[in-house]
């Protein structure tokens, strides 16, 4: 579990972000998949708003058993993911485009165009 959320934290971007939780996703093993409940089994991630919606689902399944000493460990496991993944993301917004929007600087590093430049004397 560590070396995921060192991944999460690792992530710069919202492309890293994502790629480490597609990649989460798909080492899970078939008995671990099948013991997180149906309704909170993430079937895609295509954006950043995903995260956030499959770590509510996951709470949403998660909240009413909590207190049973029979949950699965990778049930935990993946509501921990996706919660430090959504807390990521949080501490990204603002400081990192999201995939399906451009950029405003357009990774020139916010140095202005030497043509836009206009010098007043």
């Amino acid at each position: 579990m560590r070396v995921w959320h060192k991944r999460i934290q690792e992530a710069h971007t919202w492309q890293e972000l994502l790629q480490a939780t597609r990649d989460y996703i798909a080492a899970f093993e078939p008995n671990e998949w099948h013991s997180v409940p149906k309704a909170a089994r993430p079937d895609r991630i295509k954006g950043i708003d995903d995260i956030a919606y499959w770590h509510r689902r996951l709470e949403e399944e998660y909240l009413p058993v909590a207190s049973r000493a029979d949950i699965p460990d990778a049930f935990r496991a993946m509501l921990g993911f996706f919660r430090a993944a959504s807390e990521r993301a949080a501490e990204m917004h603002g400081s990192a485009t999201p995939p399906h929007q451009d950029a405003e600087n357009d990774g020139d590093g916010g140095t202005p165009r030497r043509e836009s430049q206009s010098r007043v004397d």
